[in-house]
């Protein structure tokens, strides 16, 4: 038996939290007879310090006390909360010391084979620091923020240490291959690509819910998904309203999740008039998001930087709602090739162009057929990506 220590801090604070649960569908999926999965993540006030979720041990470690103010994880992710907290960046120190410490904890009352490190930092500098006193392997999966822009040299410091210290390294996407092998190419050897999946049990073409369907009757939806962040481009979606509503009036944006730029994206909101055409409806469990892939006439991910995957937009096309998104996502061949529309980052005037061409077109013609679905199913199942990482891990 083969056990393995996942370490992340984007998980799942308990049953159907509204956190982007894409680390647990995999790990839950990486126990079987011959591996057990246990996964170490940073605690959050209400959740438990330790349960057994869909079959995982988790571990939740605290950070900083009194807990309540604990600020540096979750809610939009760790950078974002950085940029908006004074608190949270003097929790950093905190949160990797802490993280160090109960690991070191769990790998001798596990007696664990392998590490299992979602992101370079801080999750791959723990790690890479564990190796040094246990005899494990070292499996470290980049997701794309990771890795992606410009950072000073003591980051590139403990990057560079992560990758050399690693046995075996993942990336999600093409995209982020090149950008890795263009700052270390001496990792080709060690890389491979393996993207995130997608839960087809839940995400699945459908019938919007009467109650959706009843409120935004006769409205065209343009459907964003994800962390409210200036990376995502968001802020280009609502400059290019006031052009889409002079095509198409009836169209409205619903933007679903959290994150500290929300500030900002009201102000550009308010500067552009359309108020009552763009509505935040806050994070969302993937049970009630289903709905409203269903529901939308186009998903956006208007990326301004590069995005690794882009896990939203599959989750979309799956529902069968047709995506427009930049060619800075690792998934661009994939919208390429399933009836989607790629433009160039930072760019409104463009993307106003791709909405108003989606949404102008007969319903039939844009939204993905049955037979691109199960292209996509293919490519994003977990039986084969759990699969290909069960091979990283034992190797």
């Amino acid at each position: 038996m083969t056990k393995v220590l996942v370490l992340a801090t984007t998980y799942p604070r308990w049953k159907d939290d509204t956190e982007p649960a894409f680390v647990h569908e995999l790990t839950k999926r990486l126990n079987t007879k011959d591996m057990e999965t246990v996964a170490l993540v940073p605690h959050y006030p209400g959740a438990k310090f330790e349960e057994v979720l869909d079959g995982v041990k988790v571990y939740r470690f605290p950070y900083f006390w009194p807990y309540k103010y604990q600020r540096l994880c979750y809610g939009g992710g760790i950078l974002p909360n950085l940029k908006k907290s004074h608190l949270a960046k003097i929790q950093v120190p905190f949160l990797v010391l802490s993280e160090l410490y109960y690991a070191y904890k769990l790998i001798k009352k596990e007696k664990i084979d392998v590490i299992h490190a979602h992101w370079l930092v801080p999750q791959g500098f723990v790690a890479a620091i564990l190796k040094i006193f246990f005899n494990v392997r070292l499996v470290t999966t980049i997701h794309g923020s990771d890795l992606f822009g410009r950072d000073g040299q003591i980051m590139q410091t403990i990057r560079n240490c992560v990758l050399s210290k690693s046995d075996s390294i993942t990336v999600n996407s093409r995209l982020t291959l090149d950008e890795l092998l263009k700052k270390r190419p001496e990792c080709m050897d060690k890389v491979h690509i393996i993207p995130m999946g997608v839960d087809f049990d839940t995400f699945k073409k459908r019938k919007a819910s009467y109650k959706l369907l009843k409120e935004y009757d006769n409205q065209k939806i343009i459907l964003f998904v994800g962390r409210l962040s200036e990376q995502k481009g968001i802020q280009y979606l609502v400059e290019s309203l006031p052009e889409v509503l002079s095509q198409i009036p009836d169209a409205k944006v619903l933007i679903i999740g959290e994150g500290s730029y929300k500030k900002e994206l009201l102000n550009i909101i308010h500067l552009k008039k359309v108020e009552e055409k763009v509505l935040f409806l806050g994070a969302m469990s993937k049970k009630d998001l289903v709905d409203y892939y269903n529901l939308a006439s186009v998903c956006v991910l208007p990326a301004a930087n590069m995005e690794g995957q882009g896990i939203t937009l599959i989750e979309a096309m799956i529902c069968s709602a047709p995506v427009i998104a930049t060619n800075e996502v690792g998934i661009k061949d994939d919208i390429q090739r399933h009836r989607g529309i790629l433009i160039r980052p930072k760019n409104s005037k463009e993307l106003a162009k791709a909405i108003i061409k989606l949404l102008s077109c007969n319903s039939s013609k844009k939204r993905l057929s049955l037979e691109d679905i199960e292209s996509i199913k293919k490519k994003y199942s977990y039986d084969k990506i759990s699969e290909n990482f069960i091979k990283e891990l034992e190797n």
